[in-house]
């Protein structure tokens, strides 16, 4: 017997070279299979532990080259996750219990901590080693000697890096000249060959490919591989288990195969529950495939969710999710740095811009519709380079108006710098950064700007400190 993928998260067996399954488009449920006279039949998914009824009869695969999986290998969802839940290589990652930030949005919000390392050895933190590792568990005994070959900005670079040296299976990873360097460090220390090309996820990928058919490397898609989504689908199983009675699930959209396994399992077992998807407003290239009816290229720039910087969505990853979104996001750049600096200040953990989106998506406002729900937030990734992480953090507190920018024409003349010095210092600000304009002043050759970034305790726009210099002394806020 031999198990095959037929491109969507579906299965089929297989009796000798005759093969049975079904792609219709209308089964969107996640599926078990079992056989019973020599027949194939899809189950809906009831739990991560057993089959539940008979959805329907299989019919002749129509699909363009499904994927060989060796048998015996725990290649579904739901056997993958009793697999992981019996502590072999991964564990289930945490899910908080209700959030310190709740009672601020007025919903009952709790975080699935795929940032956490559930490898138990590794520094490694994403949810993208799920999939990564189900993959590298599928290849036959040829595949593992070829080694496999893929294009990330870097989680999922990390987890096939990772894993692939576990298994004794050689990797080569292409990275994007945007991909942070710590993530390119790390792929290092994990053993993988690792080539930097590529001015986006697009380009690196079209040089994955090349070296996959002149190598005969296995390509291992980082979103839009059957596998890869099977074992990402894995994390809303968990959801349920760990929070039976949630009403919504916030989920980061980047190639999209992370909310194609999650809403598909979450669908299956609770399909009143809400799906929400996130994009940065650097790179929205679900929403444009949504509007489009089809996945397209779509322009990138650079992003605090870097991971996230995909241009084109996978075709098999559209198909699947498409149906099951409920709600599209998308978030700017200044609200993922506010969630950023959330998440440090309020839950303590240091988060990357690709998992703090769905934070961003209910700090922004645009999700009131959840108000009073119970709502789970996928934090997807806490690999941030540590550069980024302080700007970040900046960023953040200027968009918490903890950071204020401030112009001051003063007289140039000793004495008068450390008069307004003072009347910050009446107000309570530490002053971060002072410089000298002379020229670009307006007013006459005898006086002298100071732009300053001050942080501040109890000031306000309401509050200007015009104490002690004069009313001609103008105080422009945030200029």
């Amino acid at each position: 017997m031999a198990v095959y993928y037929n491109e969507c998260i579906q299965v089929c067996v297989v009796y000798g070279s005759k093969m049975q399954g079904s792609a219709s488009s209308h089964i969107s449920r996640l599926s078990e299979f079992i056989v019973e006279n020599n027949q194939c039949f899809f189950c809906n998914a009831f739990s991560s532990l057993k089959f539940i009824s008979l959805i329907e009869q299989s019919r002749k695969l129509k699909s363009n080259g499904p994927t060989r999986i060796s048998p015996g290998v725990p290649v579904h969802l739901c056997r993958y996750m009793t697999w992981i839940s019996s502590g072999n290589q991964l564990r289930r990652s945490h899910l908080s219990p209700r959030s310190r930030i709740s009672n601020n949005v007025q919903m009952d919000l709790y975080l699935k901590q795929e940032f956490t390392s559930f490898t138990g050895r590794s520094i490694y933190s994403s949810f993208k080693e799920r999939g990564a590792r189900n993959a590298l568990l599928c290849l036959t005994p040829e595949q593992r000697k070829a080694g496999v070959v893929a294009a990330s900005a870097g989680n999922h670079a990390q987890g096939l890096s990772y894993h692939g040296q576990s298994l004794g299976i050689p990797v080569k990873v292409v990275m994007p000249v945007i991909a942070p360097l710590m993530k390119i460090q790390k792929c290092k220390d994990f053993g993988a060959d690792v080539v930097v090309e590529g001015n986006d996820m697009f380009g690196a990928t079209q040089v994955a490919l090349d070296d996959s058919r002149s190598s005969g490397r296995v390509f291992i898609n980082a979103f839009d591989n059957v596998r890869v989504m099977a074992g990402q689908g894995t994390i809303g199983l968990e959801i349920l288990d760990q929070l039976p009675n949630v009403d919504a699930v916030v989920i980061p959209i980047g190639g999209g195969g992370l909310i194609a396994g999650i809403s598909t399992a979450i669908k299956a077992r609770k399909p009143d529950t809400l799906i929400i998807g996130v994009e940065s407003e650097m790179c929205p290239s679900f929403n444009e495939a949504q509007i489009k009816g089809k996945p397209v290229v779509v322009p990138t720039g650079r992003s605090l969710a870097d991971g996230l910087a995909v241009p084109q969505v996978g075709i098999h990853s559209f198909s699947n999710a498409t149906n099951k979104i409920d709600r599209m996001v998308i978030v700017k750049e200044d609200s993922i740095a506010l969630a950023i600096l959330t998440l440090v200040e309020k839950e303590k953990s240091v988060v990357e811009g690709a998992g703090a989106v769905s934070m961003a998506a209910i700090l922004s406002g645009q999700l009131d519709l959840l108000k009073g729900k119970r709502v789970v937030l996928v934090v997807s990734g806490g690999n941030i380079d540590t550069t980024v992480l302080s700007r970040a953090l900046h960023k953040g507190m200027a968009m918490d108006g903890r950071l204020l920018k401030v112009g001051v024409v003063v007289d140039d003349r000793p004495g008068c710098i450390a008069e307004l010095c003072q009347v910050f210092s009446q107000l309570q600000v530490n002053m971060r950064h002072l410089m000298h304009e002379r020229a670009w002043v307006k007013a006459d050759v005898f006086s002298v700007k100071l732009p300053e970034i001050g942080r501040r305790a109890h000031l306000t726009p309401s509050q200007p400190p015009h104490y002690g210099l004069g009313a001609d002394k103008a105080v422009v806020y945030n200029k």
